[in-house]
């Protein structure tokens, strides 16, 4: 048999071996990843190790930066909010005086600079300046007197006093005591011997025998007021604020007396059913009451009060 007459026969076997698909074996189009499967695979991954990984630490992480990043601003010491809560206490427990703001900023020393401050009538009243280290808490004031902020809190004049019981036990928060006319001029001091005379009036000798001992800095004084009042908050922990006020305008000018707490004080104001010259706010353990004036009444001459919470203890 002449040889081409085989040779499309092996032709045609070969092209079978290489090129027929055959049962069982997966081609190409089966094995190669498509986009999809590719994308469908990377979450699932992730998922099981770097996502575990993150929730775990990055919390630890951030907080840990927050501290380094406050603790080198500060030399490894005190925030500035520590600093200017330290201040305030310092500055209050030596001075009866608990300032409405108290700012800082740091100098180009690393010296902490701190303000405490009033604003009465649109204008700032500084209390004081402090100039602190903040990795020590010490420094000085702005009499270059130096100050630690890290001493505890000085002691300060609040009396155990029984008037207290009895106003709590007639649901009064503060009560008044009128001591007498003194003159607008007056500027009350331990030495005067007129305000002496006065605390020893029998019946003041006899139920506030602690008035000669009240400190200079528990006082306040409008500008024209001329009679003098012991004022007794309820809550020896309350928080007091009396206001210089145009009472025509109805108008807080700004505070004269600001306490650190809620110590007995004295009072000095110009006081008329129709003019008054001073508003008291008292926040204590019940929260903030409505702000009163004294009224001396036009009728009778009679001490009265805007409030019925208040008690006058001695008209």
């Amino acid at each position: 048999v002449p040889m081409k007459r085989y040779i499309p026969i092996f032709l045609a076997a070969a092209l079978c071996l290489t090129g027929c698909e055959r049962p069982g074996v997966p081609q190409p189009s089966e094995t190669a990843p498509t986009p999809e499967m590719t994308t469908a695979a990377a979450p699932e991954t992730a998922a099981e190790t770097p996502a575990e990984t993150t929730a775990e630490t990055a919390p630890e992480t951030t907080a840990a930066t927050e501290t380094q990043s406050e603790t080198a601003a500060h030399n490894g010491g005190y925030t500035e909010q520590e600093l200017k809560d330290m201040a305030r206490v310092y500055y209050g427990s030596r001075n009866n005086h608990d300032p409405e703001f108290v700012e800082g900023e740091m100098s180009d020393e690393n010296i902490y600079n701190i303000q405490l401050y009033d604003l009465f009538d649109g204008h700032t009243s500084t209390a004081a300046w402090y100039f602190i280290d903040p990795a020590t808490g010490k420094g000085h004031d702005m009499l270059d007197e130096p100050i630690d902020l890290t001493e505890p809190p000085a002691e300060t004049w609040n009396p155990e006093i029984p008037q207290r019981e009895q106003l709590a036990a007639d649901n009064k928060f503060c009560g008044i005591v009128h001591i007498g006319f003194v003159g607008e001029n007056m500027e009350y001091r331990n030495d005067n011997v007129a305000i002496r005379e006065m605390f020893l009036q029998d019946d003041l000798a006899l139920l506030y025998p602690w008035l000669p001992d009240i400190p200079e800095d528990h006082f306040a004084g409008s500008f024209a007021g001329n009679d003098l009042y012991l004022v007794i908050p309820a809550d020896m922990n309350a928080h007091v604020v009396v206001t210089e006020y145009q009472g025509g305008e109805d108008y807080d000018i700004g505070p004269i007396y600001r306490s650190y707490d809620g110590a007995p004080f004295l009072l000095r104001c110009h006081i008329g059913d129709i003019w008054n010259d001073t508003r008291i706010f008292i926040t204590d353990h019940e929260g903030e009451h409505d702000p009163f004036s004294i009224f001396i009444s036009g009728r009778d001459g009679s001490l009265e009060i805007n409030s019925d919470r208040v008690a006058v203890l001695r008209d």
